[in-house]
């Protein structure tokens, strides 16, 4: 029977612990649709039935449209429209293939055209880039014969580097549009600062990050160097590229090679062109031009990447949001003696807004189970009384803006049928005063208040681009002071008889006043890499904005004198116009534009999700030296149901096992069950001196519930998840006693889980969490009647505090374990203390303190082979104490860590290894260890 126990101890977690659902799933009160064109199935909520409809129209033109420079067709491509999370995104992916988008645009931001337009042409490039990956080469005849969808996708992701995927598809958006962040000023903005300040970064440190250097993310990087090559190749580049990658697969620098092979230069080498050709763009495009003069609010020498966004004065100083590398993000006050004052941490959905003591903004917030379900609500702290007052509950606000009195507050209402509103608040009780009802396929942004609290300035935006526009507050009407155009307007605000704003005009974002009576533009700051957020000071003399730099947003201020501000005609256009070649290379013209949309009436039929549980899209072939075995993966659209089903043959047995497990998620309680059915075999020897082969059985049946409980704020993370499961587990047919017990038997254990965490938000360079609290627990036992009982009991808490020092990390972990072993031990989860060999008790506790701090950074690489990243210490003291036949035992020990943050082979995964000493007080031993393992900590 030993043999029998060795296989529960090794299955039995693996079996009640094994969860293939997460909670994002949309509530089940949602009624689905479904349109079916010639290559997609749209899938979403009959309260966007029209929008759906014009989407299915768009996407028949985008799909064609992608293929010409990157060729992949496919038949169909499942797209779930989800409408209920305030988060505004779109993916694709490969296993199974299938998209979806969020139907919140982003309400901040440079951005122009429709929100699904956007997505389409982003998107759909994606799709694209994936089945030109997945058919041909190794990936269509080896990877996806292995491993069905996911075989492709597990190459693709580890060879081809981020920057590709989103600038290629950036350079669509911008390619088929007249918007499309590849047009905005702002886009490469980051890049540009550090070129014309000196600092490039490696090749590397663009694809694996920096701990010391903010490196801006892979989406102007990669359009910089997709442009690059389509310019000095041809449009087919990128296309030949990876298809020349397929056929390098089993090769980790495939698409270097790749890139080589096709261009006759290297990926790192054409990252350094593509910088040296933008480099003197910008040199020229910055030269020759006037600065006007400000004053800095925020620190002029900075140590590490720190933003100081959104400034605005109170009788204290100024109020920004600071954020950056070194720092979570909090309000913080820059006092009058040049203090900074840390007031809150805050992760704002958008912007802040401060008129005297008060300070407003919209915060996210998690619905407690539906992960596709969450809110935008509005919070006010006082600075006076350091308290913080939440006005709305489970609303959909954006971009809060305090009224001059401070009495109430103006924010845009994004619903789940997509309509945007324009709505007024009172500061006090949060109450809905006013609603004002924009025309559908606009969409409003930032809006601010007059002095006199009579009007309201705001964006308004629509596929033809962004208007600038005013609401009369008492009658409700509407007038465009600036037509839309293309020009990415953002942030509006009036200052007397002008409206100020800032604006990609002359090609780097300025700040520009509009005289509404006249019409005229005039520019007000001219600043070398960007002026954005303007404000007015209390004393209505100064312009409070922010001026970007290599080192992030500053704080500044400069006087306001229309008398010195430049008519928009004696602007110099300093654009650098490289996206009409793309449009050439492409469709000739723009497509996304509703001229270009068809107006097929497709038929909406209802969508049954529990007709669409199964999707079964790739499987896994497993052969190791015990088990070769082939399982099937299946995942439906919604994500509501994940199923597998295996085959195992073992090959020292020589016997055949099966199971198949299936999770639900569409009521509140996430689901599972699972079954599993071993055949066995063994050789015995009989007291004759012969032997005997005794083959046999062993059924397992599983059946889980797991609770989710999500409870997170916008700077602080709270989940709960409790578990129960229950197994059957027998052995039938064995006709042959093993160590003189029964032949077969059965018993039934039942589990139950729970799992805790908090953590705030913490800064990029900490080495570890700064303030957290993690808990688990477990209670195992057997409290039906069979054949085998035991008991067991496993609990840890993970504690984390802020170190001596910046960005250091003090933890303290205290566990326990019980177990009641009659003639079934549960496998045991609490570690012992370091340096020690872990043997069996029947109770045993735990105490460690850790403490963990950086060392350097060094953000080195020898050539694709190997980077590193940081290099950091951990100092720890363990004690634990075991209760055995003999009473009590204590072991403790202490020593060090040497960590090394690394990648190998330039596949995106960050690894740890490094070198643990650590010395015994018990053996008196000191013992050394290697560690190479994931950094989940």
């Amino acid at each position: 029977m030993k043999s029998f126990i060795w296989i529960l101890f090794v299955l039995l977690p693996m079996l009640v612990f094994s969860q293939s659902l997460d909670a994002s799933q949309d509530p089940p009160s949602v009624q689905w649709k479904t349109i079916a064109t010639k290559h997609f199935d749209l899938i979403f909520p009959d309260s966007i039935r029209q929008q759906a409809l014009h989407l299915a129209n768009r996407l028949e033109v985008v799909y064609p449209a992608e293929q010409k420079t990157m060729p992949a067709p496919f038949s169909r491509l499942p797209l779930l429209l989800s409408t209920n999370s305030v988060i505004a995104n779109g993916y694709v992916t490969m296993a199974p293939l299938r998209s979806e988008f969020y139907g919140t645009p982003f309400l901040t931001g440079s951005d122009d055209g429709s929100w699904y337009a956007l997505l389409a042409s982003h998107e759909m490039r994606h799709v694209a880039q994936y089945r030109r990956l997945s058919q041909s080469g190794l990936n269509r005849y080896f990877w996806g014969l292995v491993a069905g969808e996911l075989g492709p996708l597990l190459v693709s992701s580890a060879l081809i580097p981020r920057w590709f995927w989103e600038g290629d598809a950036v350079f669509m958006e911008t390619a088929l549009s007249k918007g499309g962040r590849g047009r905005k000023a702002d886009f490469d903005m980051e890049i540009r600062a550090l070129e014309l300040s000196g600092k490039r970064y490696s090749y590397y440190t663009t694809l694996f990050g920096s701990y010391k250097d903010y490196v801006p993310n892979p989406y102007p990087y990669g359009f910089l160097q997709v442009s690059y090559a389509r310019k000095y190749f041809y449009p087919r580049v990128w296309a030949d590229i990876l298809r020349r990658s397929t056929f390098l697969s089993f090769f980790p620098f495939a698409f270097s090679a790749s890139v080589r092979g096709i261009t006759g230069i290297n990926a790192p080498t054409l990252y350094e062109r593509t910088l040296n050709e933008y480099d003197s763009l910008w040199t020229a495009q910055v030269d020759s031009l006037p600065e006007t003069p400000l004053q800095m609010l925020s620190p002029q020498s900075l140590d590490d990447y720190t933003n100081y966004s959104y400034p605005q004065q109170t009788d204290s100083g100024y109020v920004v949001l600071k954020s950056g590398i070194a720092d979570a993000p909090s309000l913080t006050l820059l006092t009058k003696t040049g203090t900074e004052k840390d007031l809150k941490e805050i992760v704002p959905m958008d912007r802040i807004s401060v008129r005297d003591s008060l300070i407003c903004w919209a915060e996210y917030r998690a619905q407690w189970r539906w992960g596709k379900q969450n809110y935008s609500d509005i919070l006010v702290y006082n600075l006076n009384t350091a308290q913080t007052k939440r006005l709305t509950r489970h609303g959909k606000f954006f971009t809060p803006v305090l009224s001059a009195d401070g009495r109430q507050i103006a924010a845009v209402e994004f619903t789940v049928s997509r309509k945007t509103r324009l709505v007024i608040l009172n500061t006090k009780d949060g109450k809905v005063v006013q609603r004002f009802s924009i025309p559908e396929g606009f969409r409003i942004k930032t809006p601010s208040w007059s002095a006199d609290g009579e009007k309201i300035v705001f964006t308004r935006q629509s596929a033809e681009g962004k208007a600038l526009t005013v609401l009369n507050v008492k009658s409700g009407t509407m007038r465009d002071v600036l037509p839309a155009n293309w020009l990415g307007m953002m942030t509006p605000v009036f200052w007397k008889d002008y409206v100020l704003f800032s604006s990609g005009y002359s090609g780097i974002y300025s700040i520009y006043a509009l005289h509404p009576s006249s019409g005229h533009v005039f520019q007000v700051t001219s600043r070398p890499f960007g002026a954005f957020n303007p404000a007015i000071s209390l004393n209505g003399d100064s312009l409070l904005f922010n001026d970007y730099a290599a080192l992030g947003f500053r704080a500044a201020k400069m006087g306001l004198n229309p008398d010195r501000w430049k008519d928009l005609e004696q602007v110099k256009d300093r654009s650098i116009a490289f996206s009409d070649s793309f449009v050439q290379q492409e469709q000739g013209q723009e497509i996304l534009s509703d001229d270009h949309v068809p107006h097929i009436e497709y038929p909406v039929k209802d969508y049954h999700p529990f007709r669409h549980l199964f999707h079964f899209h790739s499987w896994l072939i497993s052969p190791d030296s015990l088990n070769t075995g082939v399982i099937v993966l299946s995942n439906n659209v919604l994500n509501t149901a994940a199923a597998s089903a295996g085959l195992f043959y073992n090959q020292q047995e020589k016997q055949l096992g099966y199971q198949a497990g299936f999770s639900y998620g569409g009521w509140y309680p996430i689901v599972e069950v699972g079954a599993q059915r071993l055949y066995r075999s063994a050789q015995y020897k009989t007291t004759s001196g012969g032997s005997v082969t005794d083959s046999w059985a062993e059924n397992m049946l599983t059946a889980a519930v797991h609770l989710p409980f999500n409870f997170s704020t916008g700077s602080c993370r709270r989940q709960l998840q409790l578990s129960v499961a229950v197994q059957s587990i027998q052995v039938e047919n064995r006709r042959i006693p093993l160590y003189f017990e029964v032949n077969n038997g059965s018993f039934y254990p039942l589990r139950y889980a729970l799992s805790f965490a908090r953590v705030w938000a913490y800064a990029l360079k900490d080495v570890r969490r700064q303030w957290a609290q993690i808990a688990e627990a477990l209670f195992e036992h057997t409290p039906f009647s069979g054949d085998y009982t035991g008991a067991h009991f496993w609990g840890r808490a993970r504690l984390y505090f802020p170190g001596l020092f910046k960005h250091h990390s003090f933890r303290i972990t205290l566990g326990y374990e019980w177990q009641h072993p009659l003639n079934y031990r549960f496998p045991s989860y609490l570690p012992f203390p370091r340096g020690y060999s872990f043997s069996f008790h029947k109770q045993s506790a735990l105490f460690s303190a850790d403490y963990a701090l950086p060392l350097f950074y060094p953000d080195w690489n020898l050539s694709a082979w190997f980077y590193l990243k940081r290099v950091r210490a951990n100092l720890f003291y363990d004690a634990g104490k075991v209760f055995g036949e003999s009473g009590r035992t204590y072991r403790q020990s202490a020593g060090m860590e040497i960590l090394f943050d690394h990648f190998w082979f330039s596949f995106p995964v960050e690894l740890e290894m490094g070198y643990r000493f650590s010395y015994p007080f018990v053996q008196k031993k000191a013992r050394h260890e290697f560690i190479f393992s994931l950094p989940l900590d």
